[in-house]
């Protein structure tokens, strides 16, 4: 089935409010969320790479599920092959749903795990803190019944939306290491952080100056408070680490004009010792 390349990104979610072209070679939207309750927490990716004329070639919609106990895991949800037929036309030539294809002569299923795709991006785009229901737009976009099996999908359910098993082994504090260690993949860690990627919309993504800045009035009492995030990435010898500040200051206060630090965070990039 033949496309235009502009519909397809406008059915998958990814069109521009000017619906200018997409201009770069990579696509990236990101969010992260930590469940209270369980402190798990989950990480969702959003990406696709584009060709010299800028027609998307290919994509991936996945997510990091962190459990409780450190462990961590990555599902595939989405993942695209298109392929160019000129004139801006394309033609999906594969598709997969957690590892599962999709047969490409069936346009309702595929019209189905684009609406998928599509309600996923709505959220992802947005700037609200909390991840999309993926479990109730898989049920309502009819995917198990395309795929012909019940999609196990940790981190995420029904009923809570996020969802994580606490097992007995969850807290590592408690087995005499008061201090864990804790390895996470770097794009699941930044959006978890708050340090979102959207290569599409740019005044909602932390790029470029890694620094995000917001100012406010209390009305009642006519005070007024500035807060900033900063992201500040350091390189000593072959180790490089990043450090994470959130400050507030009460401005038009004399007494108050030194920043008083809210949260710091800090952490070493290394190479995925399971390579």
């Amino acid at each position: 089935m033949l496309r235009t390349h502009i519909s397809l990104m406008e059915d998958m979610g990814l069109s521009r409010i000017s619906h200018k072209p997409y201009e770069k070679k990579k696509l990236i939207i990101d969010k992260g969320e930590v469940d209270p309750k369980s402190y798990g927490a989950i990480a969702m990716v959003s990406s696709g790479e584009f060709d010299e004329e800028g027609i998307l070639k290919s994509f991936s919609l996945r997510y990091w599920a962190i459990h409780p106990d450190g462990r961590y895991e990555i599902q595939h949800l989405f993942e695209l092959e298109i392929k160019s037929e000129g004139k801006r036309t394309v033609r999906i030539s594969g598709l997969s749903v957690l590892g599962r294809q999709v047969a490409l002569d069936d346009t309702k299923a595929i019209d189905n795990a684009i609406e998928a795709i599509r309600r996923i991006h709505i959220n992802l785009r947005d700037r609200e803190p909390e991840l999309p229901d993926v479990s109730a737009i898989l049920r309502d976009c009819r995917i198990e019944d395309i795929i012909g099996e019940k999609l196990q999908l940790p981190g995420f359910h029904l009923r809570s939306r996020l969802y994580f098993p606490v097992t007995t082994s969850f807290n590592i504090a408690s087995n005499n290491n008061g201090r864990p260690e804790l390895a996470l993949p770097l794009e699941a860690i930044r959006p978890l952080l708050g340090i979102r990627k959207n290569t599409l919309d740019i005044d909602h993504s932390y790029i470029g100056e890694d620094e995000l800045r917001v100012r406010a009035v209390l009305p009642e009492v006519g005070r007024k408070y500035e807060m900033y995030s900063r992201l500040r990435k350091k390189k000593t010898g072959s180790k490089n680490s990043r450090a994470l500040k959130i400050s507030q200051r009460e401005l038009d206060v004399p007494e108050a004009q030194r920043p008083r630090d809210m949260v710091e965070a800090s952490w070493l990039v290394e190479a995925d010792k399971k390579q």
